[in-house]
């Protein structure tokens, strides 16, 4: 088995332990698609850190050489761009799980500092209930 699929499936079942930890300590039940999505995205990530390092260690531009001009050397910048996104995006969805899952805690922390009066002041989305009314 390729070493980065079973990296990404480990790392998978990892995630998915986590999930399902914190779903049993939220008391909520886990959802079966919610724990597949983010084993899906351990397998991505791992394949873009492959993507990557191929471009890096030069076994792309060796296999595009080879590949009888369907795509150039120039083009191992997309390749790349390509991994780098896979890395992003399958962090960006296993941390947004389980972040929302974390955050149905009550004593969850905010992902922002709630407004106050001095961040709000002057904002008629956001009046002052202490200030007078304006005179008219």
């Amino acid at each position: 088995m390729n070493a980065f699929l079973l990296g990404g499936l480990v790392t998978g079942g990892l995630i998915v332990a986590a999930y399902l930890w914190l779903s049993a300590y939220h008391k909520q039940s886990p959802v079966l698609a919610q724990a597949i999505e983010l084993v899906v995205a351990c397998i991505g990530g791992a394949g873009g850190v492959k993507i990557c390092l191929y471009v890096f260690s030069g076994k792309l531009s060796a296999a595009l050489r080879s590949s009888a001009g369907l795509v150039s050397e120039e083009d191992t910048i997309y390749f790349l761009i390509g991994g780098f996104a896979l890395i992003w995006i399958s962090f960006e969805t296993v941390a947004r799980r389980l972040w929302l899952l974390y955050q149905h805690h009550p004593g969850a922390l905010s992902l922002g500092p709630s407004p106050n009066a001095s961040q709000t002041e002057g904002d008629p989305a956001h009046p002052n209930p202490t200030a007078p009314a304006p005179n008219e």
